[in-house]
């Protein structure tokens, strides 16, 4: 999909104007490269985030040794709100509703229905593009999922449903509206932060896992993994953060995760929903503690194996050719630099990877040896003026002498 330049990204041409040359440096590995100059990105992770402090002002980026300008994207959907259909042309039919959608003006690709009933197992027919199950099955313990992944994007104006419940019967007035999500949400990449297998029971029968997170690390969904069996099951989840500094402020989110499989009526369904959203705000000044709660996980069919905490897959994006050193600098230190122009497209670019840790030079020692240099020339400098003087007052005492 394509990639957005962040909103806070970073922009740097100048040496010393856009960043301190930062302690921490990381090589960057270019693949395929070749002699012409090409656009390259490399997946950026946490500890970048948190060692260059808000909004990344303290990257600063060499190749051959002198800062270069990069741009930072973002995996993300096009556009950014959801956003109701109109129904028309509403009628029930023979087990079940059909109607036409009048669909926004820009590209989609899901169908979000809502429907006024719980317990309900239904297919879903899009007219000219194929069949889909949605259901609710939360009141059986089970799970809920009213999307529809369309197999590709579309732009239709108009799309025809038609809607068929499983072994019951019901009123056109079940329908409550259809939303279309962001296009392309569900193909957003994700970079994983930090992974717990470490599970704590507690007397109300819930699960804790714990994490430390460093800070500015943009931490935006949750992610989980257990032993992938048949059975069904439903669980509540709970988030709490809390800044290091200050445990008292603590901010939660909820959600919940599932596994449906069943047959209702002659109707298969599966579904697994394993990712509860968070967008972590303890961490904007310094590090935070997430604590990640699961409900009635003692009493689960299943075993939670690990959890994870992800972030938006954030590139690093710059012009190379091969041979050349390419080294990204990280110091919190670092000043704020400009944006990159928003008509920068890096979606055909080539890939690089970060190569581990390389010896650089500190701006605290490039100054330092700056500085000493300064005195060495100054002491030089005393020495010209003086030398004369000494020549001539010991001239003067050889004449005395005779």
């Amino acid at each position: 999909m394509r990639k957005a330049v962040a909103g806070a990204v970073v922009f740097c041409a100048a040496a010393w104007g856009c960043g301190a040359q930062g302690v921490v440096g990381r090589a960057v590995r270019l693949e395929s490269a070749t002699d012409s100059e090409s656009a390259y990105c490399a997946e950026m992770d946490g500890g970048i985030f948190a060692r260059a402090g808000a909004g990344l002002r303290g990257v600063t980026l060499e190749i051959n040794g002198k800062a270069a300008g990069f741009a930072v994207t973002v995996s993300a959907p096009e556009s950014a709100e959801t956003t109701a259909a109109g129904v028309e042309n509403l009628h029930e039919t023979e087990g079940g509703l059909e109607f036409d959608l009048r669909m926004p003006e820009r590209a989609y690709t899901e169908l979000v229905f809502r429907l006024r009933s719980a317990d309900v197992v239904a297919r879903v027919e899009v007219r000219g593009v194929g069949e889909f199950t949605i259901f609710d099955l939360s009141g059986r313990k089970m799970g809920r999922r009213m999307m529809v992944e369309l197999p590709q994007e579309m732009s239709a104006k108009t799309l025809h449903i038609v809607m068929r419940f499983a072994g019951k019967r019901l009123s056109s007035t079940v329908l409550s509206g259809v939303d279309v999500p962001p296009a392309r949400e569900a193909q957003s990449l994700w970079t994983t932060i930090d992974t717990s297998t470490s599970w704590t029971k507690n007397f109300q029968n819930m699960v804790v896992s714990e994490f430390d997170v460093g800070a500015h690390v943009p931490v935006q969904m949750v992610r989980f993994e257990w032993d992938k069996t048949d059975a069904s099951f439903r669980s509540g989840v709970r988030l709490e953060a809390w800044p290091l500094a200050n445990p008292g402020e603590v901010e939660t989110a909820v959600g919940e995760i599932s596994a449906t499989h069943t047959t209702v009526n002659g109707v298969r369904v599966d579904g697994v929903e394993d990712v509860v959203p968070m967008t972590l705000g303890a961490n904007l000044q310094g590090p935070a503690h997430v604590r990640v709660v699961v409900e009635n996980a003692g009493e689960s069919a299943v075993k939670l194996r690990a959890v994870a905490l992800e972030m938006r897959q954030h590139e690093l994006c710059f012009m190379a050719r091969q041979g050349q050193s390419v080294v990204l600098q990280e110091d919190e230190a670092g000043t704020t630099v400009a944006p990159q122009a928003e008509n920068a497209d890096w979606s055909h670019a080539k890939r690089a990877v970060f190569d581990g840790e390389v010896a650089v030079k500190s701006r605290q020692d490039v100054e330092k040896r700056a500085g000493g240099a300064r005195r060495f020339r100054g002491w030089g400098y005393f020495l010209l003026l003086i030398l004369p003087l000494v020549l001539l007052l010991k001239a003067i005492g050889v004449k005395r002498k005779r």
